[in-house]
């Protein structure tokens, strides 16, 4: 399989070792790694005396985008996390209209395809009367889901009761 692009003289790094070597890649994806250049790819950056790191995932950010864009909104928070080299962020679902079920869940998806500059996932909220719609959200792809057990803005506390409720139904998904 031809590469879309060689990465060459840097210093590869992984969790346990550093060692100089040729990234390949293709349509965004890590297809081969060697010690020289082999097939000649469409372009080739040097990167010679640099690093070269796998992309950060930032689990944790409150874009609060769509509804409170005065703040923050997505394009310009993943611009930022992608220039300090987070490729992937994980969205927390305090939004207009707050996440709290897989209707809204798939509409914010939709709504960020064209404003995110990298990867994303995207959590559930977890509500005092949600609880039939958690099963739905997980189906359609949050990562996981958000509640407070103390009242914060807008958002309602959870006691100890309605997180019992809510982890039991959680477990089922596996």
């Amino acid at each position: 399989m031809k590469a879309d692009l060689a990465i060459i003289n840097g210093l590869l790094v992984d969790s346990k070792t550093v060692w100089p070597g040729v990234l390949y890649i293709k349509e965004g994806k890590i297809i081969g790694i060697t010690q020289s250049l082999e097939n000649h790819p469409k372009e080739v950056i040097d990167a010679a005396g640099l690093y070269v790191l796998p992309g950060a995932i930032d689990g944790h950010v409150h874009m609060m985008d769509p509804g409170y864009t005065d703040r923050e909104d997505f394009t310009k928070g993943t611009r930022a996390a992608a220039r300090g080299g987070v490729t992937t962020v994980i969205d927390h679902h305090r939004t207009k209209p707050q996440v709290f079920g897989a209707k809204e869940l798939l509409e914010k998806k939709e709504y960020l395809k064209t404003r995110s500059v990298v990867d994303f996932g995207l959590l559930g909220g977890l509500s005092l009367t949600n609880l039939g719609n958690l099963k739905g959200l997980w189906e359609e792809g949050a990562l996981g889901f958000k509640g407070f057990t103390c009242e914060l803005h807008e958002a309602e506390a959870l006691d100890m009761g309605h997180l019992m409720e809510i982890l039991s139904e959680i477990r089922k998904f596996n």
